[in-house]
């Protein structure tokens, strides 16, 4: 058990705070630094304690001194590596932990997650997460439908088609072209805001200091905890040239498969196995651009086939090539079978990926 409590309960990603901790720490100006460390524990943490704890550090204590300066950066940093420890989820007390456990909730339709996704949308500009982009309203600048014509307008410009602000899916829900060119584009137009301070006359918060990358993250994060409660098998890429983009999402462990590799091959998408996985996890992939990313896969294996050859049995290595050819992945020959279901095209990508990132397994490792 982590010697952290529910106070330490993390509610955004821990990366996120990591990375966020870590560049606080190294801000010099004592004053913007606190300002923003003060920011970051009041989204970051579930409980009042880590504030308390950053105070008694050094946090505000009025005249900069290098003591203090040293302690609150040490704490930052401190945190950042300890933060893998931290709970990320409420803790169960006995009434909860006594109970039967409760079914799985009824998948989201395609309105209701539409709705939920707009809940969530509303609920990071409120926080600042679209400041960046069109200040908040305010007594001195825009008004709140000034702010939003104004959203509209931009984010219709960005996207090419007419986007009302606040976003609301009508009675109907919104044609799935529409969300889901909603969904990303609002991926590129969040920051997170590191500095927010309160205007007295107009009752309000403003942001600054905006960091677009920690901001996507959590985006990413939101939207995918959503698209994992529905029967759409999507997901926000969080890597890759597709970075931000909807890609097919297999619910049973090939996305880490993906990740692996991706992150494996470290060169974009030049990598003939990279382009490979781009092509077949694209939403609109048809049965040539699938058979296509396996035409990929089957090249990068002959190329490796040597390899191939000393770490698989003989009989396995043959087969790997016989499905290719009997398919006709990679040639039309007339004792060739091309009329096979899709779901072959499938079950022949994720067998061929998952043998090209063995071999690159072992070739790192020898």
């Amino acid at each position: 058990m982590s010697e952290y409590g529910p106070d330490y309960r993390l509610l955004v990603p821990v990366e996120l705070f990591q990375e966020e901790a870590r560049v606080i720490a190294d801000v010099y100006n004592a004053g913007e630094r606190d300002d923003m460390a003060k920011c970051l524990f009041a989204e970051a943490f579930a409980g009042p304690a880590p504030a308390r704890e950053l105070v008694d550090a050094g946090a505000g204590a009025g005249a900069w001194t290098s003591t203090s300066h040293d302690n609150v950066r040490t704490f930052l940093l401190g945190l950042a590596r300890e933060a893998h420890q931290f709970p990320t989820q409420p803790r169960r007390y006995w009434r909860e932990r006594r109970q039967q456990p409760t079914p799985p909730p009824a998948e989201l339709s395609l309105h209701q997650l539409q709705v939920a996704w707009s809940e969530m949308v509303v609920d990071l500009d409120g926080k600042g997460y679209l400041d960046a982009l069109v200040p908040s309203a305010c007594v001195d600048g825009l008004t709140e439908q000034e702010r939003n014509d104004d959203l509209s307008r931009r984010l219709s410009e960005e996207a090419n088609v007419t986007i009302a602000w606040p976003p609301g899916p009508p009675e109907d829900g919104w044609p799935e072209d529409h969300f889901f060119t909603l969904v990303e584009l609002l991926h590129d137009m969040v920051a997170r805001p590191r500095r927010r301070h309160f205007h007295d006359y107009g009752g309000d918060w403003h942001s600054s200091d905006f960091a677009t990358q920690p901001g996507q993250l959590l985006y990413r994060r939101k939207v995918n905890g959503i698209l994992g409660l529905s029967s759409i098998h999507l997901e926000m890429a969080g890597e890759g040239t597709d970075l931000g983009f909807l890609v097919l999402a297999p619910r049973d462990g090939r996305d880490t498969l993906v990740k692996r590799t991706i992150e494996r091959a470290g060169t974009g998408d030049a990598d003939p196995v990279t382009r490979a996985v781009l092509q077949f996890r694209d939403r609109t992939a048809d049965r040539i651009q699938k058979r296509s990313a396996c035409v990929l896969l089957a090249n990068e294996l002959e190329s490796e086939r040597d390899r191939v050859k000393q770490h698989l049995l003989s009989r396995d290595e043959g087969m790997l090539f016989q499905i290719a050819n009997q398919f006709a992945i990679r040639h039309h020959r007339a004792d060739q079978h091309p009329d096979y279901d899709d779901a072959y095209l499938d079950w022949i990508f994720w067998t061929y990926l998952a043998t090209v990132e063995l071999m690159r397994a072992l070739a790192e490792r020898h």
